[in-house]
Parts: C-alpha cells; structure tokens; sequence
C-alpha cells in the first residue's frame, strides 16, 4: 500500500469501514441498530501520500455519489463530487502552489496529498496510481473524538467544516473521528475498543442520542462504564454535555421542550459520573453560546455552530 489511511480499517468484507466488524456487530440497543450502517459511513477518514506529482491520481469505487475534499499539505485544493461506481480523481495542483510549493514550519509537508471522505457513501476499494506515491506518518498529536451527529458533522455542509475537522487545524492534531449519526450508545464493547486506541486524548460527546432509546438507569450504567474505562487509559480527556445546551435554551419551551425531563435527568447523571472519574466536563453551553448556533431542525449545530464549538473547544484544551 502506498499510501496511508487514517481513521478507517481495510479487508472488513466488501467495503471500508471505520469500526472493525467486531465491534461494529454489537453496535445497537433495544432494536436500534442504525449504528452498523453508520460505521461504514467514512466521515472524516482520510488518505494521504507523498508525492513527486504535479496532480491527484487516484481511483476511489463507492456505492453511490457522494463528496471528498482534495487538499496538498495545509491546503485547500478543492471538493469533489464522487459518482456510484468507480472514480478516477485526476485534479491538477494550481500553477502557483507548483511554483511556489510553500514549505512553512508549522504546516504539513507540502509534497503532502490528501483527500478526506464525507459522509453519505461506502468505499469499496482505493488505489493511488501514482507511481512517486509514498506512504506517510503523520507524527502530530493524535485525538480520538467520539459522540452523534453533531460530532460526524450533520449541520456543516462538508465535513471540514464541522467542529471535530476545525479541531484538526486549530489544534494541530489528528482526528479519529469515531461519531456515530443517530447512533451513539455507548455499548459495553465500544467503550473496550476506544479505550484500545493508540491516542493521546479523547472528546467525547454524549447524552443526545441516548435521551431517545433508553431511559435514566441503562443512560447512567453506560456511561459509567464507558467513563470508567477511559478514565483507566491515564490520557487526557474532555467531555463534552451536549444536553447541556438544550435544557438552557430551550427552557423557553417550558415542559413542552422535546426530551424535557431526559435531557435534565441525563446532564446531572453525566456531570456527577464525571466527578466520580475526575474528568472534565464542558457544558456546550460553553461552546455553542446563542440559540442561532443551531440550525432550522433546533437540534444540530449549524455552520456557525460547528465553527463556535472548535473555536470554544480548542481554547478549552490549550488551556490545558
């Protein structure tokens, strides 16, 4: 293999997927089970190579259409549609970027290409054609980030613009981005497999999902576990309350706010858990400070609102 592929694991079947089957078998609770479908939806994984080129030669055969960002080193090159079936990405590099090729301390190799997957479709295979292709090692700090739709991006028109693909750049960090749309449940397994990864530091964002399949008590006994175990992993951890947001805004609505009582209940369980471990926790009211944050659905965050919680969030973490 030429190139490397981070956040996401090869031979899985018949197509990529960014959990390995095993854990991806036990995702689910009570009959919800849209988490396995979610695992194969490869927001935010990532190819990158060295090369000698002037252009983007590779082949990615998906499913059905959907999007990828092209980007050479800390550039943006552009976005592109992927069609079903297999595309032949072939983007030429701009003029001046070849003439000036910026080699910046602080920014990534600029001989560094790299396309970043979106939601919305299943990978098959990827091969790089390009012949000067080499494998890179990305040495930067590497942070495991965990949660819903928010946290795969729903509400940021493309996936680098939501809040965990800005945290990439504000922090100068790699992203596993392990967020599950609709689908974050915690399961016992899960929280065995992320406490595995080689990461320095887990965000983890929790209680949106939750408040709609189970109720106070299979909530609490979860995310002790989940908490429990990465609490014993001695890395850093954030934790984000995201219900926080809502029982603050949305207390406009009074009782007739949906997930009233839930989204109450579920935000004291979650900050007393976190002073059982001694974790920080992080209100999103902390992160996403107006009610326009959220889009027309009044539940994900919009543009505007991915860009405040990793803006909020990055300043949070430099503070240490």
């Amino acid at each position: 293999m030429n190139y490397t592929l981070i956040n996401a694991y090869e031979n899985q079947g018949d197509y990529l997927t960014r959990y390995p089957l095993a854990i991806i078998n036990n995702l689910g609770y009570n009959g919800h089970e849209g988490g396995k479908e979610k695992a194969y939806d490869l927001a935010g994984v990532e190819i990158q190579y060295y090369s000698k080129a002037t252009a983007f030669d590779v082949t990615i055969d998906t499913t059905t259409e959907g999007y990828a960002s092209l980007y050479i080193g800390s550039f943006s090159v552009g976005r592109i549609k992927l069609e079903a079936g297999l595309n032949h990405i072939n983007q030429a590099l701009h003029e001046r970027y070849i003439n000036l090729k910026p080699d910046i301390e602080g920014l990534l190799p600029n001989n560094l290409f790299r396309i970043i997957l979106e939601s919305g479709y299943k990978v098959r295979s990827i091969e790089v054609l390009d012949k000067t292709a080499k494998a890179y090692q990305d040495k930067r700090p590497k942070y495991c980030v965990y949660g819903s739709s928010f946290t795969q991006g729903v509400g940021s028109f493309a996936y680098p613009y939501c809040y965990a693909a800005l945290l990439s750049n504000f922090l100068n960090a790699q992203i596993l981005n392990k967020g599950l749309s609709g689908n974050c449940l915690a399961e016992f397994s899960t929280a065995d497999y992320l406490a595995s990864l080689n990461v320095d530091a887990y965000i983890l964002e929790l209680g949106c999902n939750m408040r709609g399949y189970m109720d106070e008590q299979e909530f609490e006994k979860r995310i002790d576990y989940l908490l429990k175990k990465i609490a014993e992993t001695k890395k850093k951890v954030y934790i984000i309350s995201s219900l926080a947001f809502f029982v603050k805004e949305f207390a406009v609505f009074g009782p007739t706010a949906p997930y009233y009582e839930k989204n109450i209940n579920f935000t004291k369980i979650l900050a007393k858990l976190a002073r059982k471990y001694n974790l920080k926790l992080i209100p999103m009211t902390r992160l996403m400070k107006e009610f326009s944050d959220v889009s027309a659905d009044m539940l994900h965050p919009s543009l505007k609102g991915h860009l405040a919680i990793a803006t909020n969030l990055a300043k949070i973490i430099k503070k240490g």
